[in-house]
């Protein structure tokens, strides 16, 4: 079983709260859980399950992770979902405390040609929402897609120690993507918080790194918020492929 597959390193310091005594370790798990830095990942494998990489030995993160994110989930990774993707699994708790047993745990899980579908649709229901172009954007999430050998596509949240975060929830931007949250406003809110993207700011191009463009380290920080960073594989938002 393949657990906490490297993350990229935290800018952020690790916050420990004060704890007084009597506290409910399970309590505390939590309180601890949501305030590590969160890293998340893009996998595409063959397995028709969410956390594949918690349930299946032979998960590879070389070849099944696409991409990664250092914090937030990247808005085009978002965009080849929908409510109706998210599915509940449960993993496993091995720890030899009173940790033991499993817990429910949730996360999107499409087929890859639905990924691609969606991927399409959701500019259409973006643009309007961001007042920018991002089509060139998607089509290079569409390349990085075409050429991965997995079939299911997946996000998956972890802590900097590897553990899974199961108190992720993305559901807020799914539903914008649903087209159920008609407010631009509103939708504009719930996005920048789901993919921490900074809508104060013009997007980045599409070939912010491929052309090398002179840019602001805050406009490289949300291209990444749009696109995610590359794993181990080439990635075609970096790297021509």
């Amino acid at each position: 079983m393949t657990v906490g597959f490297p993350a990229p390193a935290s800018r952020h310091p690790r916050v420990e709260p004060r704890v007084e005594v009597g506290v409910h370790p399970l309590f505390l798990s939590a309180v601890l859980t949501m305030l590590r830095p969160v890293s998340t990942f893009l996998s595409v494998s063959a397995y028709q399950d969410v956390y594949p990489s918690r349930e299946w030995d032979d998960f590879e993160p070389e070849i099944d992770v696409l991409a990664v994110a250092g914090h937030g989930t990247p808005l085009l990774w978002l965009a080849l979902f929908r409510t109706a993707d998210v599915r509940v699994g449960r993993i496993d708790l091995d720890r030899e405390d009173w940790t033991q047993g499993t817990r429910p745990i949730k996360a999107p899980l499409v087929p890859r040609q639905r990924a691609f579908s969606q991927l399409y649709a959701s500019v259409e229901v973006l643009e309007p929402v961001l007042g920018a172009s991002i089509a060139d954007h998607a089509e290079l999430m569409r390349e990085a897609l075409r050429w991965t050998p997995g079939e299911w596509v997946t996000l998956e949240w972890f802590a900097e120690e590897g553990e899974p975060r199961w108190d992720i929830d993305i559901s807020p931007a799914l539903a914008v993507l649903d087209g159920a949250v008609p407010d631009v406003e509103e939708a504009r809110s719930i996005l920048a918080e789901v993919s921490g993207l900074r809508l104060d700011r013009p997007l980045p191009p599409a070939r912010l790194v491929l052309d090398r463009v002179d840019a602001e380290e805050e406009d490289r920080a949300n291209f990444q918020r749009l696109l995610g960073s590359s794993h181990t594989q080439m990635v075609p938002w970096e790297v021509p492929i």
